[in-house]
């Protein structure tokens, strides 16, 4: 995953931006900004408040190269977040700028509306902050109560910065070999766990340890690729 990263930023009120400073994860926002004006924005910048927008952005090209990005979520409904991601997608895809500001509604909680925009960005590989899970939808191999599997192991990786791709697979079959680009992973099977990187086998474990021996994998990676990013800096 390419160590670059476009800034995820929310815009709010100074006392709503201090609050959020406390009890969002640093994984989740890269900083806050104050909100944006009701006139128009500078000629580098861009606010998307309706699917209009949205869909005007997806026909322009000069636009798309504006530096920063304003999403105004005060003009959708929480139930039409999940459509504006899709729509979102290719034009993000195209977008080359530097910040992604989200402007909130008022009562809602970062924690629950942020997550969705940060995995777009990653899944898009624009934003290398952070764990990104890929997953399978199961089928009839799975064998495991797969998905509170990959929720217990997702929440436990949220607060962890380093970009790793990490796998949770539903079966030992396939699993490997389809998520063989990931940096580490575990497939799991009958009562158990393979655990695997880059697609090669590394061991197999129990389905109790599974998660834990994953965990502990990833710390290591993680305090690696630290070192390795410290002992590059001096370097330069």
């Amino acid at each position: 995953m390419p160590l670059f990263s476009v800034n995820l930023k929310v815009a709010a009120e100074d006392e709503r931006a201090s609050r959020m400073k406390v009890e969002v994860s640093p994984t989740l926002c890269d900083g806050y900004e104050p909100l944006p004006g009701a006139l128009s924005l500078p000629i580098d910048e861009l606010r998307v408040a309706t699917f209009d927008d949205v869909f005007r952005l997806m026909g322009s090209e000069e636009e798309l190269g504006a530096r920063r990005l304003f999403l105004d979520l005060r003009g959708f409904t929480e139930q039409e977040l999940s459509r504006l991601i899709v729509y979102l997608a290719p034009v993000l895809y195209r977008w080359t700028g530097e910040d992604f500001v989200v402007v909130l509604p008022d009562q809602v909680d970062a924690k629950d509306y942020l997550p969705p925009f940060a995995d777009l960005l990653r899944s898009l590989e624009l934003r290398s902050r952070g764990i990104r899970i890929i997953s399978c939808p199961t089928c009839a191999r799975c064998r495991t109560d797969f998905p509170e599997m990959v929720r217990s192991i997702e929440d436990r990786l949220e607060q962890m910065e380093t970009p790793l791709d990490v796998a949770v697979m539903g079966c030992e079959v396939n699993g490997p070999g389809e998520a063989r680009a990931a940096d580490i992973g575990i497939a799991f099977g009958d009562q158990k766990g393979m655990l695997f990187k880059k697609g090669e086998k590394v061991r197999v474990v129990t389905i109790e340890e599974a998660a834990d021996v994953l965990l502990a994998e990833i710390d290591v990676m993680a305090k690696e690729a630290a070192q390795a990013a410290q002992e590059a800096a001096s370097e330069a």
